[in-house]
């Protein structure tokens, strides 16, 4: 929040300032539908829609309420799941997300949305698409947005949609298991990033998601960075294991991420309805 300018004074004292803040309450709506329509799935929020999340949990009575109420259970709010867990689960939320509201999940630079459409439908539409314009939609000008509650192009709010990352990271950073969850990231976001390329004539807003991911250099893929939430490793007596926080031991943590979503249970879907409505009563 405090990279975003969240946190700066006055930084939403005007109501036309408050878009981000409106926006990231009806995306933790959306979120709480998924989890309501996919109780055993494991789904991981962006930036904005984990702070909408934290602070319904501040009134607890509310959440707790709330949630049994639509979702059936107590969401657990993880934070103690492997970064390549959570990455899986961020994909699998990103998809479940594109299909269910027709929109992109994350639109901050990040790996782009794998392919929703049948291949039937894709044929279709390049077949539909011949002679027409060679355009591939890399510009967020003429996007059409039929969600503007759950997304929207203007890059200054890109980075609230960035996945929130995970914030008790064990183990050395340095090592072959981060090493090798780093690079099998990387190569998943470029195959990525070249499919999305393929298929940005008929999906603009995989334009836009290449766009980002191909001009902000000073953007890091989410779940790329090994250092991002780990505790600082200090190898020590041969022992090379994670060794949990108050126990004596070698690791410190040095930094603050984001959070992962346990959804295991049963429940009723919510409907599209509430996703941009008053769903959590107390919140």
């Amino acid at each position: 929040m405090v990279e975003l300018g969240w946190t700066q004074p006055g930084r939403f004292d005007l109501v036309s300032e408050t878009a981000p803040l409106v926006r990231s309450i009806a995306r933790y709506h959306a979120f709480l539908d998924l989890m309501a329509t996919a109780p055993t799935s494991f789904f991981v929020p962006t930036l904005d829609i984990d702070l909408a999340w934290h602070t319904h949990q501040l009134k607890s009575y509310h959440y707790r309420d709330d949630t049994l109420q639509y979702l059936g259970r107590f969401p657990n709010h993880d934070d103690s799941v492997a970064s390549p867990l959570l990455s899986a689960g961020y994909d699998l939320t990103a998809k479940a997300w594109k299909s269910r509201f027709g929109v992109p999940y994350s639109v901050c630079g990040c790996i782009p949305d794998t392919d929703t459409e049948s291949r039937l439908s894709r044929f279709t539409s390049k077949i539909t698409s011949i002679g027409g314009s060679s355009k591939k939609g890399s510009s967020s000008e003429g996007i059409p947005n039929p969600r503007p509650d759950l997304v929207t192009t203007e890059l200054d709010e890109a980075d609230a949609t960035h996945p929130s990352e995970h914030n008790q990271q064990f183990g050395d950073p340095n090592g072959n298991r981060a090493l090798q969850s780093t690079w099998t990231r990387e190569k998943q976001c470029a195959k990525c990033v070249a499919t999305a390329k393929k298929s940005a004539g008929r999906d603009p807003w995989k334009g836009l998601q290449v766009e980002r991911n191909e001009t902000r250099e000073r953007h890091k893929e989410a779940f790329t960075d090994p250092y991002y939430g780990s505790g600082a490793y200090y190898p020590y007596w041969g022992v090379s294991v994670a060794i949990p926080f108050g126990f004596y031991g070698g690791f410190a943590n040095r930094s603050v991420g984001g959070c992962g979503a346990g959804c295991g249970s049963s429940g009723k879907g919510v409907g599209p309805a509430a996703c941009g409505g008053a769903m959590c009563g107390g919140f």
